[in-house]
């Protein structure tokens, strides 16, 4: 019997052993894909999967797309949604603002805050608007010089000096102008990201604190309960152009 069984368990074995061995068709239509190259996708594909706007609507390095409207708010995310400057972007996002703007007669993050006019609108202290111009993939700039005989100490000091080098050329502080060259697939390739920063940001409406924040450890337990009520968790604030051109947008 002992014998019988071994036998089975080898031959079961065996055949998982094979099995993993077979070439399989790999799935290659799903993933992460940075927006310059979007143009390499399936187009056709993702039109009969439901694509409905041109991929340069999505990202267009020289003119307006989605990139423009999608920006980066003290660190977290946010949207443009009028062309006047009016933001949209997660509650927590703009909370330590309001704390900034209250004061002992005047507690905005439990009570939260809602502007009629532009004139009431408050200041985001410390807070700025950064809008994704450009990315660029700088690899070759990055690795140049760079051999496999070199020391693993070497080989970062070499890669941090040409990305402090690539950083700072083209940027315009005085115009708002910043870049990072950040690394993506754990150093494989690098890129650089041009941005637009804007200063003088405004709160508009937030919330009472009791609606619009939920403690991480909650939220997503409470996500599919709250969905009908999600747009409580948010808070509009407002770029004030302040004398850059909308064109530059």
């Amino acid at each position: 019997m002992t014998s019988t069984r071994l036998r089975a368990a080898v031959a079961l074995l065996s055949f998982f052993v094979l099995v993993s061995l077979m070439p399989v068709a790999a799935l290659g239509d799903e993933g992460m894909f940075l927006p310059d190259t979007l143009t390499q996708l399936p187009l056709t594909k993702l039109k009969q999967r439901g694509l409905r706007i041109p991929i340069t609507d999505i990202y267009n390095p020289n003119g307006p797309s989605i990139k423009d409207a999608v920006v980066i708010v003290d660190g977290g995310t946010g949207e443009f949604v009028s062309p006047e400057g009016l933001l949209l972007t997660n509650h927590h996002v703009a909370f330590d603002a309001l704390v900034s703007a209250s004061d002992p007669s005047k507690d905005y993050a439990a009570n939260g805050y809602l502007a009629k006019s532009h004139a009431e609108e408050l200041p985001a202290r410390g807070y700025n608007v950064t809008i994704t111009q450009d990315l660029k993939d700088v690899t070759d700039e990055v690795v140049a010089g760079i051999s496999d005989t070199m020391s693993p100490e070497d080989r970062a000091r070499a890669i941090q000096a040409k990305v402090r080098a690539i950083e700072t050329s083209g940027v315009n502080p005085s115009e708002g102008i910043s870049a990072r060259v950040l690394p993506m697939n754990d150093g494989l390739i690098y890129y650089k990201f041009t941005y637009l920063n804007l200063p003088d940001v405004r709160i508009v409406y937030a919330p009472p604190k009791n609606i619009g924040f939920i403690p991480a450890r909650m939220a997503n337990l409470l996500s599919i309960r709250l969905r009908t009520c999600h747009t409580s968790r948010k808070s509009f604030c407002r770029y004030r152009w302040a004398g850059l051109r909308k064109a530059n947008l």
